[in-house]
């Protein structure tokens, strides 16, 4: 399905959302910007929580929702794929569709370029005090717990879970593969990455030095879907619940991401960047 399909579609219902996190977050801003959110009539969920109204509309839980023929938009990380399709299923709902492949276009709009870009580059652009690329390189040395609680400051600790799998397999893929080239990331003109953080990392550990790279024009959806939980910001570690140690081994993974040329080729983290003297420089 093409965007201008999906659109249609949800303005000629009345939709449900499954899900209640970032890429539901994601879904209403691009809902908004095309004028379709008046279409939608709740968020649904598959466990309970505190959350009961998400943008001014009731969040419910999905057994206590009548199936129906309004089609559900489910706005869920494609790790949580196979999970939701059996959910949805046992509780009635057939007529769906997973947002996930659309929702970068509905909000930056269709690519300016599709151009090769040098890792080390996009990486020197990166803010060297935001640790959300050490938290995925956390992932790629197999530091599972880190990792998950880093993940699940953005999201739930079930999908951080799920993210940590699909990595170990996309891990596996481009060490014996290489890059599948056709999955490029996507950043903005301002070489911000919007999608393929993993990707990125993994590239880097692979000693690759250009990575493919889908570029949309700059937009300030960027700064209203993405804050400090999505960044991990080295000064806020501790208010979001890591401790001291965790903070010690992700500035390790920020040193290796500032001087990539040492992350070439490595598939364990050696333990020497794990003494508090390596992790406490940045």
């Amino acid at each position: 399905m093409n965007t201008e399909d999906f659109l249609a579609l949800v303005r000629n219902n009345k939709t449900l959302i499954f899900g209640a996190g970032y890429v539901a977050d994601l879904l209403w801003e691009a809902l908004q910007i095309h004028h379709a959110a008046d279409c939608v009539t709740c968020f649904m969920v598959s466990r309970s929580g505190e959350q009961q109204a998400k943008h001014g509309l009731p969040v419910r839980l999905l057994q206590d929702v009548e199936p129906s023929d309004s089609p559900v938009l489910v706005a869920v990380h494609e790790a949580g794929r196979r999970e939701v399709q059996a959910l949805l299923d046992k509780a009635g709902f057939h007529e769906r569709i997973f947002v996930y492949p659309l929702l970068h276009e509905l909000i930056y709009g269709r690519p300016v370029a599709e151009k090769k870009i040098r890792l080390k580059e996009l990486l020197a652009k990166q803010n060297p005090h935001h640790y959300w690329l050490a938290a995925r390189l956390c992932g790629v040395f197999e530091q599972r717990d880190l990792y998950c609680r880093a993940m699940a400051v953005h999201s739930s600790r079930h999908t951080a879970e799920k993210r940590y799998d699909e990595l170990q397999k996309l891990k596996a893929s481009m060490s014996a593969q290489g890059y599948d080239q056709k999955y490029p990331i996507l950043v903005d003109t301002d070489f911000r990455i919007i999608d393929g953080l993993h990707r990125t990392v993994l590239a880097a550990c692979c000693g690759m030095t250009e990575i493919p790279a889908r570029i949309v024009k700059s937009s300030p959806s960027y700064d209203r879907l993405l804050n400090d939980r999505n960044y991990l910001p080295g000064s806020r570690l501790a208010e979001f619940g890591l401790s001291a140690e965790d903070a010690s081994v992700l500035r390790a993974m920020q040193a290796l991401l500032n001087d990539s040329d040492q992350l070439c080729g490595m598939t364990v983290l050696p333990a020497r960047l794990l003494t508090a003297e390596a992790a406490g420089k940045e």
